[in-house]
Protein backbone atom coordinates (compact mmCIF):
# COMPACT_ATOMS: atom_id res chain seq x y z
CA UNK A 1 0.00 0.00 0.00
CA UNK A 2 1.39 3.45 -1.24
CA UNK A 3 2.64 5.79 2.36
CA UNK A 4 -0.05 8.46 1.50
CA UNK A 5 -2.64 5.61 1.57
CA UNK A 6 -1.39 4.09 4.86
CA UNK A 7 -1.32 7.45 6.43
CA UNK A 8 -4.78 9.02 5.36
CA UNK A 9 -6.32 4.91 6.68
CA UNK A 10 -4.49 5.12 10.27
CA UNK A 11 -5.61 9.21 10.46
CA UNK A 12 -8.95 8.20 9.81
CA UNK A 13 -8.93 5.65 13.10
CA UNK A 14 -7.29 8.51 15.19
CA UNK A 15 -9.04 11.38 14.14
CA UNK A 16 -12.21 12.16 16.19
CA UNK A 17 -14.21 13.19 13.20
CA UNK A 18 -13.58 10.36 10.87
CA UNK A 19 -16.11 8.37 12.96
CA UNK A 20 -17.90 5.73 10.89
CA UNK A 21 -20.72 7.09 9.35
CA UNK A 22 -22.61 3.71 10.04
CA UNK A 23 -22.27 4.77 13.28
CA UNK A 24 -24.22 8.05 13.35
CA UNK A 25 -27.47 9.44 11.31
CA UNK A 26 -26.23 10.67 7.74
CA UNK A 27 -26.80 14.74 8.76
CA UNK A 28 -23.87 13.90 11.75
CA UNK A 29 -21.41 11.16 9.61
CA UNK A 30 -18.06 12.31 9.36
CA UNK A 31 -17.81 13.02 5.46
CA UNK A 32 -20.89 15.59 5.87
CA UNK A 33 -19.14 17.27 8.98
CA UNK A 34 -15.85 17.31 6.97
CA UNK A 35 -17.88 18.68 3.53
CA UNK A 36 -19.49 21.22 5.46
CA UNK A 37 -16.66 22.46 7.83
CA UNK A 38 -14.32 22.48 4.75
CA UNK A 39 -12.27 25.96 4.05
CA UNK A 40 -10.07 27.35 0.96
CA UNK A 41 -6.49 29.49 1.98
CA UNK A 42 -5.22 31.70 -0.77
CA UNK A 43 -2.24 33.27 -0.11
CA UNK A 44 1.36 34.98 -0.92
CA UNK A 45 4.72 34.32 1.49
CA UNK A 46 8.00 33.06 1.92
CA UNK A 47 8.62 29.22 2.28
CA UNK A 48 11.87 26.72 2.98
CA UNK A 49 12.68 22.90 2.91
CA UNK A 50 14.84 21.71 5.62
CA UNK A 51 16.82 18.13 6.23
CA UNK A 52 18.46 18.05 9.57
CA UNK A 53 20.71 15.25 10.38
CA UNK A 54 21.69 14.93 13.95
CA UNK A 55 24.14 12.53 15.05
CA UNK A 56 23.76 11.82 18.83
CA UNK A 57 26.95 9.47 18.95
CA UNK A 58 29.23 12.40 17.65
CA UNK A 59 26.88 14.67 18.68
CA UNK A 60 26.94 17.24 16.05
CA UNK A 61 24.35 18.56 13.45
CA UNK A 62 24.13 19.61 9.82
CA UNK A 63 21.12 20.96 7.85
CA UNK A 64 20.14 21.54 4.28
CA UNK A 65 18.02 23.34 2.91
CA UNK A 66 15.90 24.97 0.21
CA UNK A 67 14.73 28.07 -0.15
CA UNK A 68 11.67 28.78 -2.43
CA UNK A 69 11.70 32.28 -1.89
CA UNK A 70 8.09 34.55 -2.23
CA UNK A 71 5.19 32.42 -3.61
CA UNK A 72 1.90 31.58 -4.04
CA UNK A 73 0.26 29.16 -1.74
CA UNK A 74 -3.04 27.12 -1.73
CA UNK A 75 -4.28 25.18 0.91
CA UNK A 76 -7.20 23.09 1.94
CA UNK A 77 -8.62 22.55 5.90
CA UNK A 78 -11.27 22.69 7.83
CA UNK A 79 -13.26 25.80 9.97
CA UNK A 80 -12.29 26.29 13.85
CA UNK A 81 -13.57 23.42 16.01
CA UNK A 82 -13.59 24.11 19.89
CA UNK A 83 -13.82 21.84 23.19
CA UNK A 84 -17.11 23.05 24.84
CA UNK A 85 -16.95 26.42 25.62
CA UNK A 86 -13.36 27.18 26.38
CA UNK A 87 -10.91 28.83 24.08
CA UNK A 88 -8.99 25.22 23.79
CA UNK A 89 -9.19 24.27 19.86
CA UNK A 90 -8.42 21.61 17.76
CA UNK A 91 -7.48 21.20 13.62
CA UNK A 92 -5.57 19.24 11.65
CA UNK A 93 -1.84 20.40 10.16
CA UNK A 94 -1.18 18.82 6.63
CA UNK A 95 1.15 19.02 3.80
CA UNK A 96 3.51 17.24 0.95
CA UNK A 97 6.49 18.63 -0.73
CA UNK A 98 9.14 17.77 -3.06
CA UNK A 99 12.39 18.59 -2.45
CA UNK A 100 16.01 19.16 -4.24
CA UNK A 101 18.32 21.16 -1.81
CA UNK A 102 22.32 21.81 -2.80
CA UNK A 103 22.49 24.15 0.26
CA UNK A 104 23.49 23.94 3.72
CA UNK A 105 22.55 26.36 6.39
CA UNK A 106 25.49 27.76 8.88
CA UNK A 107 24.28 30.28 11.45
CA UNK A 108 22.20 32.76 9.43
CA UNK A 109 23.99 32.34 5.98
CA UNK A 110 23.43 29.82 3.49
CA UNK A 111 26.66 28.09 1.55
CA UNK A 112 27.10 25.44 -1.23
CA UNK A 113 29.48 23.07 0.63
CA UNK A 114 28.64 20.28 -2.38
CA UNK A 115 26.52 18.51 -0.22
CA UNK A 116 22.77 17.42 -1.21
CA UNK A 117 19.43 15.72 -0.99
CA UNK A 118 16.51 14.98 -2.54
CA UNK A 119 13.15 13.36 -1.98
CA UNK A 120 9.77 14.20 -0.84
CA UNK A 121 7.91 14.57 2.74
CA UNK A 122 4.28 14.15 4.35
CA UNK A 123 3.01 15.48 7.38
CA UNK A 124 -0.99 14.74 8.93
CA UNK A 125 -1.25 15.82 12.12
CA UNK A 126 -4.58 16.55 14.68
CA UNK A 127 -3.29 19.68 16.36
CA UNK A 128 -4.31 21.54 19.72
CA UNK A 129 -4.40 25.44 19.95
CA UNK A 130 -5.45 27.96 22.22
CA UNK A 131 -7.10 31.35 20.97
CA UNK A 132 -6.74 34.68 22.30
CA UNK A 133 -10.00 36.60 20.86
CA UNK A 134 -12.89 35.67 17.80
CA UNK A 135 -13.49 32.19 17.57
CA UNK A 136 -15.35 31.56 14.37
CA UNK A 137 -13.97 34.30 11.54
CA UNK A 138 -15.93 37.41 13.39
CA UNK A 139 -13.05 39.86 14.34
CA UNK A 140 -9.53 39.76 15.46
CA UNK A 141 -7.74 36.87 16.81
CA UNK A 142 -4.44 34.83 17.67
CA UNK A 143 -3.50 31.26 18.03
CA UNK A 144 -0.74 29.41 19.43
CA UNK A 145 -0.53 25.70 18.21
CA UNK A 146 1.33 22.23 18.01
CA UNK A 147 0.80 19.06 16.33
CA UNK A 148 1.81 15.50 16.64
CA UNK A 149 0.93 13.03 14.51
CA UNK A 150 2.16 10.82 11.49
CA UNK A 151 4.31 11.62 8.54
CA UNK A 152 6.56 9.95 5.94
CA UNK A 153 10.01 11.15 4.50
CA UNK A 154 12.42 9.81 1.57
CA UNK A 155 15.55 11.38 0.74
CA UNK A 156 19.01 10.88 -0.21
CA UNK A 157 21.46 12.47 0.06
CA UNK A 158 24.56 13.90 2.39
CA UNK A 159 25.77 16.46 4.48
CA UNK A 160 28.69 17.94 6.27
CA UNK A 161 28.36 18.12 10.15
CA UNK A 162 28.98 21.69 10.35
CA UNK A 163 29.54 22.66 13.72
CA UNK A 164 32.42 19.29 14.71
CA UNK A 165 35.73 20.25 13.91
CA UNK A 166 36.93 18.62 10.52
CA UNK A 167 32.80 18.49 9.59
CA UNK A 168 32.41 15.28 8.94
CA UNK A 169 30.33 13.54 6.22
CA UNK A 170 27.31 11.88 6.63
CA UNK A 171 25.71 10.03 3.60
CA UNK A 172 21.95 9.03 4.02
CA UNK A 173 19.16 7.07 2.09
CA UNK A 174 16.18 6.44 3.57
CA UNK A 175 12.43 5.62 3.54
CA UNK A 176 10.22 5.80 6.19
CA UNK A 177 7.78 2.77 6.16
CA UNK A 178 5.71 2.65 6.54
CA UNK A 179 5.46 5.57 8.33
CA UNK A 180 7.20 7.84 10.66
CA UNK A 181 6.05 10.72 13.71
CA UNK A 182 5.53 14.03 12.63
CA UNK A 183 5.87 17.09 14.89
CA UNK A 184 4.74 20.79 13.92
CA UNK A 185 4.36 24.78 15.24
CA UNK A 186 2.15 27.19 14.40
CA UNK A 187 1.15 30.95 15.15
CA UNK A 188 -1.38 32.40 13.34
CA UNK A 189 -3.16 36.37 13.58
CA UNK A 190 -5.89 37.66 11.65
CA UNK A 191 -9.31 39.92 12.00
CA UNK A 192 -12.40 37.86 10.10
CA UNK A 193 -11.10 35.76 7.02
CA UNK A 194 -7.72 37.94 6.36
CA UNK A 195 -4.77 35.96 8.26
CA UNK A 196 -1.14 35.79 8.74
CA UNK A 197 0.46 32.21 9.67
CA UNK A 198 3.70 31.22 10.68
CA UNK A 199 3.98 27.28 10.54
CA UNK A 200 6.85 24.94 10.95
CA UNK A 201 6.12 20.96 10.52
CA UNK A 202 7.04 17.59 9.03
CA UNK A 203 8.25 14.31 9.57
CA UNK A 204 11.21 12.71 12.27
CA UNK A 205 12.53 9.69 11.45
CA UNK A 206 15.40 7.97 13.99
CA UNK A 207 17.63 5.33 12.33
CA UNK A 208 20.47 3.74 14.81
CA UNK A 209 22.88 6.78 16.66
CA UNK A 210 21.54 9.43 14.16
CA UNK A 211 18.07 11.86 13.42
CA UNK A 212 17.10 12.91 10.64
CA UNK A 213 14.01 15.62 10.03
CA UNK A 214 12.09 16.71 6.93
CA UNK A 215 10.32 20.43 7.77
CA UNK A 216 8.59 23.12 5.81
CA UNK A 217 8.70 26.54 7.22
CA UNK A 218 6.60 28.93 5.50
CA UNK A 219 5.06 32.53 6.47
CA UNK A 220 1.37 33.13 4.69
CA UNK A 221 -0.16 36.14 4.43
CA UNK A 222 -3.94 35.35 3.05
CA UNK A 223 -7.37 35.24 2.92
CA UNK A 224 -9.77 32.74 4.09
CA UNK A 225 -12.62 31.13 1.71
CA UNK A 226 -16.23 29.03 3.58
CA UNK A 227 -17.01 26.87 0.93
CA UNK A 228 -20.18 26.19 2.26
CA UNK A 229 -21.43 28.55 5.11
Amino acid sequence: MAPLARALLIYCALYPVCQSAEEAPLSESWFRILIERSIIRVGVGFRSDEITVTDDALNGEGQLVNERGFQPSLSIGFENAYFGESNWGYSAVLGYTQFDMDKQKIGNDVVDLGTSAEGELFYLAPSVFYNWGSKHYDGGYFKLGGALGIGYLRTKGDVLLTDLSGNPRHSFDIKSDPISASVGLFAETGYKDWFLRLQVAGPVVEEEDREISGATVGLTFGYTFHLFN
